[in-house]
């Protein structure tokens, strides 16, 4: 069945021009439930219209938006904004399908619902046929996925959906949309539409990436390799967007070649290291104390190719109290790596490199009136915890997930946002961590997600298993804070030990400030362990559990005894 609703807007509250004639983009929003509002979450849908030479002194404007519904029992929270987003209505209805009705007829005139296209009645909307391909309400997206378009201008009469150029559905009535089936892990795919005529003539096209994470801050040794030697070393940084690159080395054995502060290096492979067998190394660092380093064995005998991957862990060292311990030395640890013990080729404290954080903050109904308190902790740990050269970012979570503020150092902009949020909805948890993580690639090596919620999941596409599966390929700490539950979430729980995060559970949020500064305190008192990854060994991918003990203090002829009064955190594991 066919939905058509009909906005009504003063032309007092549109924008016009000398001439007289009403001109404005106008977003019709809408949250569809099926039963009554805050119930399951249907359908979440936008609406543009562009409206340009309607005459000033008409009362209103009438703006028309579809939807396709089975039968059932529905409730609608309705929002209108104009192009500056500013809000113009705002209204909630209840409505009930029923099963064999006549569907709402479209209005005479075009396809996009207009009753004429005479100024004096609803205005015009621009001539030239137009498509815009809706985004996603969040990413990333796989499986089977709604994508939906909005169209201006006309006559239009279909519009086809692609995926990686190739035709996935083709849709001959408003509103557009198509279900497209992308593969079951997310990775970047090319969405496109296309607006046809009646004869197949397509007349507007648009396009956008899904998945399209950002560059990550890599070093790659392009020459030589482990199989070709050359007489060039050439080395180039994946830098990410908005940062800068420090320095770049070069290494042979305990000798530095090179350093210089760019990103491409080539230079000529030094005579003595073109015979025998050498260490290459490249180092990487960013002006923001992000470091990233790489090697290659060469050698001008055959040999086999040498895995010398390096695994770095962030650590954090508690007391039977739980208080953090710092300023322990290299010899206080060991690493196990599948069960066996590794050599420690660094073992640093943190405490000067710089944190990105994100807080993903649950603004569904259940969270309630709480929301106004937990914003208020929010703005305060934005502004205790994020240094000068630390960054910060907020999303938010109900039944959509939503980027409020990116990773920034403005804690002003920041805590500006915590002020308008407003509870209601639902709550999709997994699918909101799964996005947040996401949004750390490219970004330093400490890094942390900060979540809180009720703990309660609702409508998620992924499932936990995903979710701890992301958590452990981004390397970032996940720090979850659940707020009245008296039993604990075990999924949240097993989320924080894996990582190497920490699990909160609290009654009541006046608590915040005090967990904020617990988590404080750990970033700025961590370790840094790194060690040469093993050569894999089995299937690809398999995984590969890690343990890190605390030893006691050594003295001569003692044994190496784990020290039982201390604890170490880090993550569980990676696949190689």
């Amino acid at each position: 069945m066919i939905l058509r609703g009909i906005v009504d807007i003063p032309s007092t509250e549109l924008a016009r021009n000398t001439a007289g004639l009403v001109y404005d983009r106008v977003i019709i929003e809408g949250d569809l439930y099926l039963g009554k509002i805050g119930d399951r979450l249907v359908d979440p849908f936008v609406v543009v219209h562009h409206i340009a030479g309607a005459l000033a002194t008409d009362s209103t404007i009438s703006l028309p938006f579809y939807r396709r519904l089975r039968p059932g029992t529905y409730s609608l929270d309705l929002r209108v904004a104009d192009r500056f987003g500013r809000a113009l209505a705002r209204s909630q209805h209840a409505f009930v399908v029923e099963r064999g009705g006549d569907p709402a007829g479209e209005p005479v005139g075009t396809r996009q619902g207009w009753h004429t296209l005479t100024r004096s009645l609803v205005g015009m909307m621009t001539t030239l046929p137009a498509i815009e391909l809706r985004p996603p309400d969040n990413e990333p997206v796989a499986g089977i996925v709604s994508f939906s378009a909005v169209t201006t201008g006309g006559p239009i009469d279909s519009v086809g959906f692609r995926v990686d150029d190739a035709a996935e559905a083709l849709d001959h009535a408003p509103p557009w949309y198509a279900e497209l089936t992308l593969e079951t892990t997310p990775r970047p795919h090319k969405i496109s539409v296309t607006a046809y005529d009646e004869d197949g003539n397509p007349l507007a096209h648009d396009r956008l990436m899904v998945n399209s994470a950002p560059p990550s801050f890599e070093v790659r040794i392009l020459e030589p390799t482990a199989r070709e030697r050359t007489d060039r070393i050439k080395v180039r940084v994946d830098v990410p967007p908005g940062e800068e690159i420090a320095n770049t080395e070069i290494w042979i054995g305990n000798q530095k070649i090179l350093s210089r502060r760019q990103a491409t290096l080539d230079a000529a492979l030094p005579e003595w290291a073109r015979y025998g067998t050498h260490v290459l190394r490249a180092v990487a660092e960013l002006t923001n104390g992000s470091s990233r380093d790489t090697a290659v064995v060469i050698s001008d005998a055959p040999v086999e190719t040498v895995d010398v991957r390096l695994v770095e862990l962030l650590v954090t060292v508690e007391d039977a109290q739980g208080q953090v311990v710092p300023d322990l030395s290299k010899d206080r640890f060991r690493v196990l790596d599948n069960g066996i013990e590794q050599e420690l080729l660094r073992c640093e404290s943190v405490a000067d490199r710089p944190i990105d954080v994100a807080l993903l903050m649950d603004m569904s109904a259940s969270v309630g009136r709480g929301l106004a308190i937990s914003s208020a902790a929010a703005r305060r740990f934005f502004s205790t915890v994020i240094g000068p050269r630390d960054r910060a970012a907020l999303l938010t979570v109900n039944h959509d997930i939503r980027v409020r503020v990116p990773f920034t150092q403005d804690t002003e902009r920041l805590a500006h946002a915590t002020r308008s949020l407003r509870a209601h909805g639902t709550t999709r948890l997994h699918d909101a961590v799964v996005f947040s993580l996401y949004g750390f690639g490219g970004l330093g090596s400490r890094r942390a997600l900060v979540v809180l919620s009720d703990g309660n999941d609702v409508d998620s596409d992924f499932g936990f298993s995903h979710v701890r599966r992301t958590a452990l390929d981004s390397g970032v700490l996940v720090y979850p804070i659940v707020i009245g539950e008296e039993v604990p979430r075990v999924d949240l729980q097993e989320l924080a030990n894996a990582t190497g995060g920490r699990y909160f559970a609290i009654r009541s949020v006046r608590q915040l400030e005090d967990v904020y500064a617990q988590i404080e305190e750990e970033l700025r008192s961590q370790y840094l362990l790194v060690y040469r990854a093993p050569s894999t060994e089995g299937a690809p991918g398999q995984f590969r559990s890690i343990d890190v003990d605390v030893l006691r203090e050594s003295k001569k002829g003692d044994a190496r005894k784990i020290d039982s009064k201390l604890r170490a955190r880090t993550v569980s594991g990676y696949e190689p």
